[in-house]
């Protein structure tokens, strides 16, 4: 899993933290030295359980497509993949900006849905562009994320 320090990943839930495994092995796939926002975007929706995957899935962004846009925007880099994955400055800004969103919303652990939102914040990413791309309009998906925590999901 990707480390950062100022971030305390223990707070995460077991299905966020997967986000950030998965978003890893993305990157792996990808040959990528670093974990970007389409990274996480594509753990999130690996996630299929989880509530950012629901809201995702609500507004017809399925991880099919998101892999060939992802394919597509990013290509396969040739280098041999590292020992360690890093993450890139919108990514730690989407982490960041998730631990944020949980603090506001008085919870203590960090879900998918707060990935999610974190993401949804960085609006000049990758992974925002992409989900831009694909239809998805990033204000009803943060609206059905705050619904989606509160339990209130459709």
């Amino acid at each position: 899993m990707p480390t950062h320090r100022s971030v305390h990943f223990d707070r995460f839930t077991r299905d966020a933290r997967r986000v950030l495994q998965y978003a890893q092995e993305e990157a792996a796939r990808f040959n990528h030295r670093s974990i970007g926002t389409i990274h996480l975007l594509l753990g999130l929706l690996r996630v299929e359980d989880g509530g950012a995957a629901r809201v995702l899935t609500r507004h017809g962004v399925a991880l099919p497509a998101v892999r060939a846009a992802a394919k597509e925007q990013l290509g396969a880099s040739a280098s041999d993949q590292p020992h360690e994955i890093g993450l890139e400055p919108d990514a730690k800004r989407t982490i960041e900006a998730a631990v944020d969103e949980a603090r506001r919303l008085r919870t203590h652990e960090i879900a998918t849905e707060h990935l999610l939102l974190g993401l949804l914040r960085q609006r000049d990413s990758g992974g925002v562009h992409l989900l831009t791309r694909l239809g998805a309009d990033p204000d009803r998906l943060r609206a059905d994320a705050l619904r989606e925590l509160d339990g209130e999901g459709t």
